[in-house]
């Protein structure tokens, strides 16, 4: 089964920090992180129902996201990511990384705020 967007905010943080600093190419994130779930060839090829998306791309990417949105992670360029200092406290301080953890940071308030304020126009 694959993991919700959540449970991928750890491990995509893990290997970012694998980079030292350096940026990463999103795909290799995936793959890396499809290995370390033992995803089956049928669970990494699974489509979301409207069929353009994979679904660990697309849980992979909000995690990513959010991750973006809290201050763990930048994104430098397009389908790029860097861990920042504060993505490495996050790993240092061994609590579950998921929205509740990022509601500490204003940036990610702000984020969801805004994104609920558009869902209910």
């Amino acid at each position: 089964m694959i993991p919700n967007y959540q449970q991928f905010m750890r491990p995509v943080l893990e290997v970012a920090a694998q980079a030292n600093g350096a940026e990463v190419k999103l795909r290799d994130v995936v793959n890396q992180i499809a290995d370390k779930f033992a995803l089956t060839d049928a669970e990494r090829t699974e489509t979301l129902p409207s069929g353009k998306q994979s679904v660990i791309d697309n849980r992979i990417g909000w995690a990513k996201t959010y991750l973006v949105k809290a201050g763990l992670l930048e994104s430098p360029r397009r389908a790029h990511i860097a861990i920042t200092p504060r993505g490495i406290e996050a790993l240092h301080s061994q609590s579950e990384i998921n929205n509740t953890y990022l509601q500490q940071f204003d940036e990610f308030v702000a984020f969801t705020q805004k994104s609920n304020d558009t869902q209910l126009r």
